[in-house]
């Protein structure tokens, strides 16, 4: 089967429609992250981003008349298609058919809370119960940088390494404060950073795996470890704690 790659992909079992009665909010979360670019396999060139759009499509057409639906795309920051939900209809369903089509892996990292709490905040629609759907890929990322790692540990720098962080290979050399220093010990320190940001409801898939790569840098750059992760969180743009790599 050649890598290892999983996807999750939830379908909601939309509720039918009699005659016009009302049947509910619809709100769509999508991950927009920049992890969302790279590949669901090595051996399937889709990227993870144009996977979501086609189910999201789907879902849309499949929503019932007289509901009400709204779209958030998420990373480090959110943005929604509309103000608040909108009624479903011939109109709003081409236009967001539209934008969808347009979307992007450009916001970042993976930060879903915001736009819960956004959502969990909004005015709620009379006769109209709340229901959210989210299309979630992290999975596949998180196995796809496992299978990365070194036998000793260690990630490389290279290009695949850079498809699963969103970024661009000269910008990781160029932001590594050890610039005579061991690569791999800058890809390390990004990969488990990446890790405890995106991968949280799998930790137990990487945590043993995590103690090896803490392991490999205290024996190859443990007085450059605190740096590397100041300098890498300032990269990713997260706030991962230097304690995870001091067990």
């Amino acid at each position: 089967m050649g890598a290892p790659s999983a996807m999750l992909s939830f379908y909601p079992d939309l509720p039918k429609v009699e005659g016009t009665r009302a049947c509910g909010e619809f709100v769509f979360l999508m991950d927009r992250s920049g992890s969302m670019g790279s590949c669901l396999s090595y051996q399937d060139s889709q990227p993870c981003i144009e996977a979501a759009k086609e189910t999201l499509l789907l879902l849309l057409k499949s929503l019932p008349m007289g509901c009400y639906f709204n779209i958030y795309g998420f990373g480090s920051s959110y943005e929604k298609f509309f103000p608040e939900s909108v009624k479903y209809t011939q109109k709003t369903m081409e236009e967001a058919v539209k934008r969808v089509k347009d979307l992007k892996a450009d916001l970042g990292g993976t930060e879903i809370l915001t736009p819960l709490l956004d959502i969990y905040k909004g005015p709620s629609i009379p006769d109209h119960p709340l229901q959210f759907f989210t299309k979630l890929l992290e999975k596949n990322a998180v196995l796809h940088l496992i299978s990365l790692q070194k036998a000793n540990g260690s990630w490389e720098l290279n290009k695949d390494l850079t498809q699963i962080l969103g970024t661009r290979l000269k910008d990781m050399k160029a932001a590594n404060p050890a610039k005579d220093g061991d690569l791999s010990a800058w890809a390390t320190v990004l990969a488990v950073l990446w890790l405890h940001a995106n991968g949280k409801g799998l930790k137990c898939e990487w945590e043993i795996l995590e103690r090896k790569a803490v392991a490999w840098l205290h024996d190859h750059a443990e007085c450059s470890i605190l740096r590397l992760v100041q300098a890498a969180n300032r990269f990713l743009k997260l706030s991962v704690t230097p304690d995870v790599f001091f067990f």
